[in-house]
């Protein structure tokens, strides 16, 4: 029994010297990085290309963005239920113009996509929802897998039960 606590404790005593060792470079590389002239931080500007309403663009986008090859970003909205925006699939035009591509109505087509969307090489979007669809998971639906092609038309591909 002796040895195979010694052994234990040699084992927790590496684990603990290879995780300092391992912060001490992490450490060391940060400030070697910072104190480089050629690798200093550089200065960014934030600019805010659209402001959500809770309305037909719904809000809280959590998912992330998708881009295509000419630059557009593509991204969903969860929604905003008490006022009526079940979530939306919109687009933001490398010039910086938003549009929805497709507001969910929060029945059949589901509602509330909290994920960010997939785009396929003929430009359609896919994703999925957290609610809608039918009837199941208490009554709100148990969410949707969807696509929305580049005119903005909504098909299902399938309705979770």
């Amino acid at each position: 029994m002796t040895n195979l606590r010694r052994h234990r404790t040699w084992i927790s005593t590496v684990s603990v010297c290879a995780t300092a060792t391992l912060v001490l470079a992490v450490l060391a590389a940060v400030r070697g990085v910072a104190a480089t002239p050629s690798l200093a931080a550089q200065r960014h500007t934030e600019k805010v290309l659209y402001n959500f309403t809770g309305g037909k663009d719904g809000a809280y986008p959590y998912g992330n963005l998708v881009a295509d090859p000419e630059g557009n970003l593509y991204g969903t909205t969860f929604g905003f239920r008490n006022q009526n925006s079940f979530g939306a699939v919109f687009r933001v035009s490398k010039s910086g113009n938003f549009t929805v591509l497709h507001s969910f109505a929060g029945g059949t087509d589901g509602a509330g996509p909290y994920a960010g969307p997939v785009l396929d090489k003929a430009g359609n979007i896919y994703g999925t929802t957290v609610y809608g669809g039918g009837t199941g998971c208490t009554g709100a639906g148990c969410g949707v897998v969807f696509k929305v092609d580049t005119s903005g038309k909504e098909t299902i591909l399938y309705s979770f039960t």
